[in-house]
Formats: structure tokens, C-alpha cells, sequence
């Protein structure tokens, strides 16, 4: 059963200004995710990619992103792994969220991604 279907599209241009800033980079991506951006050819295309993805994710379990909320608790593990952790894995806990699913795909301008929550 379908518990929550998310959506975002960010423009590229939007990351590529933002590459340099640490204290988002650091607000939107855990450790890992910050070292996996690191071996990225395109750090930025990372960066944009991750958080249209935590965003349909987030807007997937109908919270947003609400003070106490973080993006790193919503963390991309590779091969379209998602951990939650925090106030959005009791989110999702209280939906009976058994697996989340997502994809992505990018043009020279935009970056969209689409998550489903199924339980």
C-alpha cells in the first residue's frame, strides 16, 4: 500500500552557487554524504541531486521541514538506500512505512526527484 508519494525539482544553477558554502552543505548532508560529494566529478550535481530527493522524501511523509527537523535525518546510503533517523523515522514509524523508494534524473538546468513510501 502506497502510505506517501513526493516530489521536488530544483534548478542546477541554484548548487552550482552554493558549492562553497559549508554551513549548507553541512545543514543538508551528513558526514558521509559530504565525503561521497567529495569524490563526485560533479560535487554540485551531488549536492542538488541529495536534497531534491530528501525534499520529495520529506514531502512523501507530509511533514516539511519543521523546527528540530534536519535534512541529515534523511540520509541517501547509496544504491537508492534511504536512512531515517529523528523526528522523520517516528514519521514514518507512525505510517507503517515498511520501504521508501526513489528516483531522480537531471537536465542542464533542473534536477527532479520522485520518492514513494510504501507499507
Amino acid at each position: 500500500m502506497i502510505k506517501g508519494i513526493g516530489i521536488d525539482v530544483v534548478e542546477r544553477a541554484r548548487f552550482t552557487d552554493l558549492r562553497g558554502n559549508e554551513e549548507f552543505i553541512r545543514q543538508v548532508l551528513t558526514p558521509e554524504e559530504e565525503r561521497r560529494a567529495g569524490l563526485s566529478k560533479q560535487p554540485e550535481n551531488f549536492l542538488g541531486t541529495a536534497f531534491a530527493v530528501k525534499e520529495a522524501i520529506i514531502k512523501a511523509l507530509g511533514c516539511g521541514l519543521n523546527p528540530g527537523w534536519f535534512w541529515h535525518n534523511v540520509e541517501l546510503t547509496g544504491q537508492a538506500g534511504v536512512r531515517l533517523s529523528g523526528s522523520y523515522e517516528t514519521a514514518a514509524t507512525a505510517l507503517a512505512v515498511k520501504e521508501i523508494h526513489y528516483t531522480h534524473s537531471d537536465t542542464l538546468r533542473y534536477i527532479v526527484a520522485v520518492a514513494v513510501l510504501e507499507g
